[in-house]
């Protein structure tokens, strides 16, 4: 008691106090791996700067506060920079922890309370030793040594932040188990926001009233600045969730982002993501689509039903698509329970075609001009006018639409050529196919054996000049003869060959024993002619199909499922 009284001294004792609040990695853990600037005890309001990134700071034991009553050391933080005339800008951006009054005193007696007991051994170090005492004493310091870092974890419970009338406020967080900060951060008084918000809240007339009247377009970076500066909006954590939710917007068609590059020309993005280069770029602004004119169109905004309004059938043209974007224009997007306006940008008309041209070319549009059929290949020069059609990309041709029974006006004593094929599929189709489409289920048909070229066919592939050249038949099933003399069709003449229908889990088998099967056939040509069958005569859904050809293919192209 003497000890703790009169021999351990005041400035000891806060010396002590500062190094354990430096030790105490909870009052700040998981605060800079959410990429927060963390401060630790700052000496002044300069030691944390308004540069719009957040702070998370622990002050000292100078900036004491009340719950209701933030100290004038602690408004300083808030209030200043530099200065009482250089104000901090970016207050919204700030979120402080001091200690409590009671905590602060209970914190000292428990440090004070270690002290003295070092004091006493200390003291005792020169005495005749007694285990008893000895033993007492030392339970005495670890007890007391025990005791100091919970008592500095429950008096820095005082947060002390700008509300959204921009009042600086202070409030006393419930101290538990879980790290300073994850409290802090979980406390709606604090008004930390960590993930995305919504991008609707950012428009014109919203909750953020982030626009002034009648603005046609802000900086992408004086949106994300106003975050830290505009006290009614939420403190966000990171800048990387504002430009998300911007992103969000943008690719929502809610805003157009635009940037205006050192040539002077203009990207802008609309129903797209934005490029990471521009997303941090200082330049980048954010535009209202009634207001904003385009430069550059994704190519699959024009798909059908990806934009309200434009397709009213299965067949547009390009001129339906120049006028769509020709104005800004207004349409109606039906929600749950209500219709909802939606503003369509103006688009140049170069980028209207060049963005049907990039469509066409990656296969998400068919367009059709005349004679002239084209997906997933360039658009020639001259082919794209106002007149040409466009419609959902065609699927890829079955191989029994290839064969003499499907298509016999090509066909002439079992051979035909690849031109007939394709005028013939053109005439039940009612438009010229698409060589693209032509040319890959030729590919197939070659693949999977179901037809071949004559000797003296011209080469393959070829574009569709050459299709005339390519002579067509179809391939004739050479008897094997198994062990017992039997003859079955496929394979080599002369090889020994097993067949069986396996059923899943036979297979499973098989794989299982297939390295013993290549070993004991070492040395003897050894082939596995492999046949899937999918259903039993009913319509098989499109997305089983299109998920099993996905897994197939993985394995080997030939394997996808056809009819």
């Amino acid at each position: 008691d003497d000890a703790y009284t009169n021999r351990v001294t005041a400035e000891l004792v806060e010396q002590w106090l500062l190094d354990e609040v430096r030790r105490t990695k909870s009052l700040t853990q998981g605060a800079a791996a959410a990429d927060v600037r963390v401060h630790t005890l700052p000496a002044r309001p300069r030691d944390i700067e308004d540069d719009g990134d957040f702070h998370f700071a622990v002050l000292g034991p100078g900036a004491v506060s009340d719950s209701g009553k933030p100290s004038p050391e602690a408004r300083r933080f808030i209030d200043e920079t530099t200065g009482p005339d250089r104000p901090r800008v970016r207050r919204n951006a700030l979120v402080l922890v001091a200690p409590s009054r009671d905590g602060l005193e209970a914190a000292r007696a428990r440090i004070r309370e270690y002290l003295g007991w070092e004091e006493v051994r200390s003291e005792l170090g020169n005495l005749a030793s007694d285990p008893a005492r000895e033993g007492k004493l030392a339970s005495s310091i670890e007890q007391a040594r025990k005791r100091i870092p919970d008592a500095v974890r429950q008096a820095w419970s005082i947060v002390i932040a700008v509300n959204e009338r921009n009042d600086i406020q202070a409030f006393k967080a419930t101290v538990g188990a879980e790290a300073l900060f994850a409290t802090v951060k979980a406390d709606r008084r604090a008004r930390i926001q960590e993930t995305a918000i919504s991008a609707e809240a950012m428009l014109p007339g919203g909750p953020y009233d982030l626009w002034r009247d009648d603005e046609p377009s802000r900086r992408v970076k004086d949106l994300v600045g106003a975050f830290a500066e505009n006290p009614r909006l939420p403190k966000m954590l990171r800048h990387k969730e504002i430009l998300d939710t911007i992103d969000q917007g943008v690719r929502a068609g809610i805003f157009v982002a635009s940037l205006v590059r050192p040539d002077k020309s203009v990207r802008t993005w609309w129903r797209t993501t934005i490029d990471d280069a521009a997303r941090e770029d200082s330049a980048l602004e954010l535009c209202l689509p009634e207001k904003a004119v385009l430069s550059y169109l994704d190519p699959n905004v024009l798909v059908p039903s990806a934009l309200p309004e434009l397709w009213d059938g299965e067949v547009i043209t390009v001129a339906d698509i120049i006028a769509y974007f020709a104005s800004g224009r207004t349409v109606t997007v039906q929600r749950e329970s209500y219709a909802e306006p939606f503003a369509i940008p103006a688009c140049s008309r170069a980028a209207v075609e060049t963005a049907v041209s990039e469509a066409v070319h990656q296969g998400v549009l068919w367009l059709v001009n005349g004679p002239a059929s084209f997906q997933r290949e360039a658009v020639p020069p001259g082919v794209l006018t106002e007149a040409a059609e466009l419609r959902a990309p065609l699927s890829p041709l079955s191989l029994d639409q290839l064969t003499e029974d499907a298509v016999p006006e090509a066909w002439t004593d079992g051979q035909t050529n690849a031109l007939a094929v394709s005028a013939a599929l053109a005439v039940k189709l009612g438009h010229q196919l698409p060589w693209s489409v032509f040319r890959r289920a030729l590919d197939d048909a070659f693949a999977s054996r179901w037809l071949e070229r004559t000797p003296d066919s011209g080469p393959w592939p070829c574009d569709a000049v050459g299709a005339a050249a390519v002579t067509l038949i179809a391939p004739k099933r050479e008897s094997v003869i198994k062990e017992d003399g039997e003859g079955i069709e496929g394979g080599p003449p002369g090889a020994l060959i097993g067949s069986a229908d396996l059923d899943p889990h036979e297979l499973q088998d098989l794989v299982e024993v297939l390295p013993d099967v290549v070993a004991k056939a070492a040395g003897v040509s050894l082939k596995f002619y492999l046949r899937i069958t999918l259903g039993d005569g009913a319509d098989v859904p499109t997305e089983v199909r299109s998920s099993l050809n996905e897994l197939l293919e993985g394995v080997n192209a030939d394997l996808r499922l056809k009819q």
